[in-house]
This record gives C-alpha cells, structure tokens and sequence, in this order.
C-alpha cells in the first residue's frame, strides 16, 4: 500500500486517523462533503397538517421537532480539469499551488464515505476497532488490510 505523507499531518478528529493515498478521483475538487439539512416543516397551503410523505419519500427523516436529510455540497472548483472528451478527471491546474484545506482533504470520514475516494480513517475506541472510507479504499476494495 501507498501511504501519503500528508496522512500523519492531519490533526486527529475524533481520534481518527487518516490513512491510505489520494487516487485522483476528483470528488474532492467538485464536493465540500456532506451536511445535515434541518427544516421545520409546516402545513401546505390548504392543508391542516404535514404532508409526511412528501418528505419520507425524499428521503427526510422525522423527529417531533424537525425533519432531517444528509445532502451533499456540490461546489466544483474552477482549477479541477476534466477530459472533454471522457469526462474523467484529469486533475488540479494549480496542484504546486492549491489551498491548505485541498492539500489535506479529507479531515473527517463523513465527509469521503459513499464516494469514490480512496482515503478512509481508522480508530480503536473502547477496545473496538472502526473504519470507514471512500468505496474505492482498501477497506472496501478486497484488499488485505494494513
């Protein structure tokens, strides 16, 4: 296995530690990770009480207060280039010169699982050992762990 040396600069959060190398899948350059959405919701015009349906069916989740989705934060970045002719990635234009927060990301697991990055993040808590990662990591990939 690969192993970035940026990995040991990145300040454990939640004492998880990033491990694995970067596969220049571009999700990074066009997503700023995931956020929860809460909205309270109220009644439609005409309506005496919540459609929750509508929400269910969108993928909302409920609570007495509240309803909830995780969304993710589509901001393409103007320096990430792709192939016109494939679509695929090709990478930064300013790679020598690119922001701190692009040189280090991913900080956190949340903001790589479910997409096609190849970082994921391990710790040992209360005896238990986790990790989580982008679905082309090796935790996900078939590979021997390290």
């Amino acid at each position: 296995m690969i192993e970035d040396p940026l990995n040991s600069k990145i300040p454990m959060v939640e004492g998880w530690k990033r491990r694995g190398y970067c596969n220049n899948c571009g999700w990074c350059c066009q997503f700023m990770g995931y956020s929860e959405l809460h909205m309270i919701p109220k009644p439609e015009p005409g309506m005496t009480k919540i459609d929750d349906a509508y929400y269910e069916a969108r993928g909302f989740e409920r609570s007495d207060k509240d309803v909830s989705i995780k969304v993710s934060l589509h901001a393409p970045c103007q320096y990430h280039v792709t192939d016109p002719s494939t679509g695929k990635p090709v990478g930064c234009v300013i790679q020598e010169t690119k922001p701190y927060t692009c040189k280090m990301f991913p900080f956190r697991p949340e903001q790589i699982e479910d997409t096609p990055c190849s970082y994921w993040f391990e710790r040992e808590l209360n005896g238990v050992r986790e990790r989580k990662g982008g679905n082309e990591s090796e935790i996900y990939n078939g590979e021997k762990e390290p």
